[in-house]
Order: C-alpha cells, then structure tokens, then sequence
C-alpha cells in the first residue's frame, strides 16, 4: 500500500500545485517616469481608464486583479473598478470579455513613491472567471477616494508573463475629454508606456492530467490487492 499512498499523495499535491493561484500577469514596478489618471467616479476624475495588453498561454481562471497607484490622500477609494477586453485597437474598444465589475479593495503602502505621492498597491479578488488561451487587454482603476489616484507606469521590472515594455497600451476618457482608446503614448508623452497592474489566476489543468492521475493510482491500487491476496 506504501506506492498507492504515495501515487495519492503525488496526485493530490500535483492537483494542489496546478489549482494554486498566483501571479499570472503583472506588468511590473513603478519606473518613476510617468503617471496617469486611474480613476473612476472620483471628484476630479470622473472616468479615467487605462488597458494594457497580457496574454495567457493557456486557459486561465482569473480570481483577482490588483493596480499599483500614485494617491494624493490617505484616505483610499474602497472599491477597485476593472474589466478585461480582447480585440482593442487605437479608437476601437474590441469587445467586452468582462464587463465593468467593482470589488472590495485591499490598500496597502509599496514603499515607493514619485511625483511628490505615495504609491499604493490596490488588490481585489474576484468572481472566477476563465480565459481562454490568447490576448487580452486589463483595466484597473480605483473607484472613488478623497483625492486622485494615479496608475503608474513602468518598463517591466519584477514583471510576470508577457508582453512586458511593449507599448502596446490604451486610455479611454470619453465621458470627460471626448476621446476613446488612444494610444498610451500619444496622451503621456511616453514611449513605450506600460503600467504597474496584472492579475491573480492559475491555469487551469488539462482532463488528460486528471486521467492520467486516476489511471496511475487505480492501477497501483489493484496490483496492490492482488500481492494482499496472493499474500
């Protein structure tokens, strides 16, 4: 019985590993170098959304978001406003893969700061939502506070997965300012310009993984009974 206990083991510490969520896209540190408004039902920033690009090389379940953000106050918005979207494109939205969703936010000092503001990391878990293999394009904004807040920009140090200092970013005011989905660059005088955000998930384990499993520990199970019977 001490292979069966083990394949067990091994079978459930695999399942455990695959089930894990972690880091599965973060565009990386603040750089210093720039700002912009992340911002949504704010007193000065009423509608204020950046996206940037992530891909997933395999289906994904998504169980948080998180943005790291310049705030001109102690007193934090308590909610995280995000979305996902596929298919953006300078002046072209794509299509909506979540919907615009707000979540209860953890704040918490990164120990950084620029611009005469402290950075902070926003992070929210949320309803499970899988993705399929492909590219995608994240928006994370704090909703609400007592002052502005500013997602910052970075060119992927600590980063996680990819597409990492591609550029490849858009921000949608058109609420406020009239314009929709332009290029990052264009409105923050940065090339390329990325931004400090990502998302929490694991991939999710392929049927033929579980199969394998259960074929590997039904097999060692009934080696096992016929030694205990021969025995």
């Amino acid at each position: 019985m001490g292979i069966l206990k083990a394949t067990l083991i091994f079978g459930i510490f695999s399942f455990c590993f695959l089930a894990k969520a972690q880091t599965a896209f973060y565009g990386g540190d603040f750089d210093g170098r720039g700002r912009f408004a992340g911002q949504v039902n704010g007193t000065t920033f009423i509608d204020f959304r950046i996206y940037d690009d992530f891909t997933v090389s395999a289906p994904t379940t998504v169980t948080g978001v998180f943005g790291n953000f310049l705030d001109s106050s102690s007193i934090h918005g308590a909610q995280l406003y995000w979305e996902i979207r596929s298919g953006v494109s300078e002046g072209n939205g794509g299509t909506i893969v979540v919907e615009g969703t707000y979540n209860t936010a953890t704040v918490t000092s990164t120990g950084r700061s620029g611009f005469g503001l402290d950075e902070y990391h926003y992070e929210s878990a949320t309803t499970p939502i899988t993705l399929s293999a492909g590219t995608y394009f994240l928006t994370v904004a704090v909703d609400g506070g007592n002052g502005n807040s500013y997602l910052t920009t970075t060119s992927g140090t600590n980063g996680v997965g990819g597409p990492l200092a591609n550029g490849n970013s858009y921000i949608s005011s058109f609420a406020v300012f009239g314009y929709n989905f332009q290029p990052g660059s264009n409105q923050t005088g940065f090339s390329p310009t990325d931004w400090s955000m990502g998302i929490r998930g694991s991939i999710v384990p392929e049927p033929s993984t579980y199969i394998v499993l259960t074929s590997m520990s039904l097999l060692l199970f009934r080696r096992s009974k016929k030694k205990s019977i021969v025995a």
